[in-house]
């Protein structure tokens, strides 16, 4: 089952808990009261959780989605915007996590998508993100989401992360030309008005 939880869905707890549960497993963060990732709180009231459930585990895939200015996100808050580029409004994808044995191609496929399609419905124009480095060559070359670098490396929790960012139009460009039935979909969740009114590439097959 695939969820979609804003800050009032007793989803979206259970959602910050398997992440906070995981980070605290891998020491990426200090131990807190409310079950939060401690770094992210103050991002709380304005984070959507995408959660994948299974009926017989419970949670075992999140991702998080924050739409702001570059400036007022997490990445904002850790990597000072360098240039215009990326355009705002910026959807933030964070703490993406998939349990141990999941099919994980098919639940980052799911969280995906749904990230995609509440970013682009919620008015941003760009995709950021602070990832570890080898996360960036999958992006690219795994599922061809065309993420550049727009800062300098440090550690950032725990762990060696850059600042990445992309447009969605040039995410859609992309996967159209390297792979349609992907594109037809990741984007079948958009009308064609959206399609049209983002400027995205139409199947007309």
């Amino acid at each position: 089952m695939h969820v979609v939880a804003k800050p009032s869905d007793p989803w979206w707890e259970a959602g910050a808990a398997f992440v906070y549960d995981e980070y605290r497993r891998r020491g990426w963060c200090q131990a807190s009261a409310s079950r939060q990732v401690p770094e992210h709180e103050p991002w709380a009231d304005i984070s959507t959780y995408h959660i994948i459930n299974d009926a017989d585990t419970g949670i075992v895939g999140t991702l998080r989605t924050v739409i702001a200015p570059f400036a007022d996100l997490p990445i904002g808050s850790q990597y000072p915007r360098t240039s215009v580029w990326p355009p705002d409004l910026c959807c933030e994808f964070g703490e993406f996590v998939v349990a141990p044995g999941v099919r994980k191609l098919q639940a980052t496929s799911y969280l995906h998508r749904s990230a995609l399609e509440i970013g682009v419905k919620g008015g941003a124009l760009s995709v950021v993100a602070v990832v570890e480095t080898p996360l960036l060559r999958l992006l690219r070359d795994g599922y061809g989401f065309p993420f550049v670098q727009v800062g300098e490396g440090r550690v950032y929790m725990g762990a060696e992360c850059i600042p990445i960012a992309t447009t969605y139009k040039d995410i859609a460009e992309s996967i159209f030309r390297l792979d349609m039935d992907m594109y037809r979909w990741l984007f079948k969740v958009f009308t064609l008005d959206e399609v049209v009114a983002n400027d995205f590439p139409i199947d007309l097959t």
